[in-house]
């Protein structure tokens, strides 16, 4: 039936392709943080709650008025967020404006992910463990600011 090999391993991953295809299909899920950002609030929660229902309604019926209402939802959500980031930050900036310490966090956090964050801070505190004097300091203190996104 088959001349090469490389035919029948194609033959059989397209078999065993549709059986996982047909019995094992992929999901999507959401993964939430364990902390959410402390300007996540229980309004935000709700609406994106409401805009996935709207979602899923909107898939199963493939109406263009549930696709419509779930297109509003998700608009109404995105503003919701957007328009609570700029309110807490402005509160915040405002609040700390003479307080240089919590104003760079709070700009740093605005600039990096948490990962990102940590590996720099780790990597910047073991090179400043090896180096010894202050000029080699200086100079990996500067590359390390320099470097930063």
């Amino acid at each position: 039936m088959f001349d090469e090999t490389d035919g029948v391993v194609d033959a059989w991953y397209m078999t065993f392709k549709s059986v996982i295809d047909e019995y094992l299909p992929v999901k999507q899920k959401r993964v939430k943080r364990e902390v959410q950002p402390k300007l996540f609030t229980s309004d935000i929660s709700r609406e994106i709650k409401e805009r996935d229902k709207l979602l899923n309604k909107a898939h199963k019926s493939q109406l263009e008025s549930d696709w419509s209402v779930f297109k509003q939802a998700k608009n109404e959500v995105t503003n919701l967020i957007r328009n609570t980031k700029q309110a807490y930050f402005k509160d915040k900036f405002f609040k700390y404006k003479n307080n240089n310490r919590k104003l760079w966090n709070l700009t740093e956090c605005l600039s990096k992910n948490d990962q990102e964050k940590q590996f720099g801070i780790k990597n910047l505190t073991k090179m400043m463990k090896i180096s010894a004097d202050k000029n080699t300091t200086a100079e990996i203190l500067n590359n390390f600011f320099i470097d930063q996104p």
